[in-house]
């Protein structure tokens, strides 16, 4: 059985990270295609334990009164809602146009409203948006403008609009490069950087031995990965009386439990930034052009409009969302070719 998801990650990449939680400085080799500029290494930039921890960091900086507004992207991942509900502010969706995946610039003009202080807008399934003119239309508005990425990078440089207040980048378990956690922040105003520093600092440090856990599970499941071996995990949940679907989703998760906001007040521990500097600074574009390329071949061959984003700027594919009427058919269909 083909796996849902690849988890991005080699067992020579997990291998570095073991060492460093073992306090070993592994060498960090000759990144693919030469030395390049990283994330990381941006003046604005804050390493966080995750895009949500980030998020949550700035909102408890900002401290925006009750019912304040953030228009959003109306799709969006639910950890993003729920931090926004946890700060008792009011997330409002802005349609999207379903072929290019970008918010409807009339509508979120009409959506703003005296309340109103952030736009978020989101780059889906591994395409991008152009966001000039809605940051132009926050700007007008005077209202923070921010970008969330975690799911378009690619290593080929894209790092957000330099205009964009904020903009969030992921490494955690399911994304590309996956670092098996961490998220970097791109903070325009140096005043609110430093003050997002200075309060991440009060926040616990993340635990080495834990990270150190996640690394061993993921060496454990990284074998999972084959056809042979994941039809055969597949079954025994099954046989074991597990939903697969739920298990498999669960172990993709960064975090999981009735603690969330706990969990993920952590600051990151140093093997863990480790981890993200090596993986930005090793990771092979070329892992992504692969997929781009196999992405367009299937698309080739579908009806114009099954898949969201068909029309968008940048397509990687980090997912492949098909829109059918028929999900439980299509779901069958699929899982007798092979494919969970």
């Amino acid at each position: 059985m083909i796996p849902r998801k690849q988890i991005d990650i080699a067992m020579s990449d997990l291998a570095f990270g073991l060492l460093s939680c073992a306090g070993v400085s592994p060498s960090p080799g000759i990144p693919p295609g030469g030395a390049r500029p990283t994330l990381d290494q941006h003046p604005d930039s804050l390493i966080c334990l995750s895009v949500r921890s980030g998020l949550d960091l700035l909102l408890s900086q900002l401290q925006w009164p009750e019912g304040t507004e953030v228009l959003v992207s109306a799709i969006t991942i639910p950890g993003v809602l729920d931090i926004l509900h946890h700060h008792d502010l009011c997330p409002v969706p802005i349609d999207l146009d379903p072929l290019t995946l970008v918010p409807d610039e009339q509508i979120l003009a009409q959506a703003i409203t005296p309340r109103t202080r952030a736009v978020l807008v989101t780059h889906l399934f591994g395409s991008l948006i152009p966001t000039e003119r809605l940051q132009q239309i926050a700007a007008r508005h005077k209202l923070q403008f921010w970008e969330d990425c975690a799911q378009a990078f690619a290593a080929d440089r894209f790092e957000g609009n330099p205009e964009s207040d904020i903009r969030f980048f992921s490494f955690g378990p399911i994304k590309t490069a996956t670092a098996l956690g961490g998220g970097i922040l791109l903070i325009r105003n140096a005043e609110l950087l430093r003050q997002m520093t200075s309060r991440q600092q009060n926040w616990p440090k993340q635990s080495t031995v834990g990270y150190l856990r996640k690394l061993l599970k993921f060496c454990a499941l990284k074998p999972l990965q084959s056809p042979r071996l994941y039809g055969i995990a597949y079954q025994l949940l099954r046989w074991l009386g597990q939903n697969p679907d739920q298990t498999i989703t669960r172990l993709g998760r960064g975090f999981s439990g009735p603690d969330f906001f706990l969990q993920i007040r952590h600051r990151p521990c140093e093997a863990l930034q480790k981890m993200i500097r090596h993986r930005l600074s090793n990771y092979d574009p070329d892992l992504v052009s692969h997929r781009r390329e196999t992405g367009e071949q299937i698309l080739a061959s579908l009806p114009e409009g099954q898949l969201l984003g068909q029309h968008a700027e940048r397509r990687t594919h980090w997912l492949f969302p098909v829109v059918t009427p028929h999900r439980a058919k299509l779901q069958q269909k699929l899982l007798q070719a092979g494919f969970d």
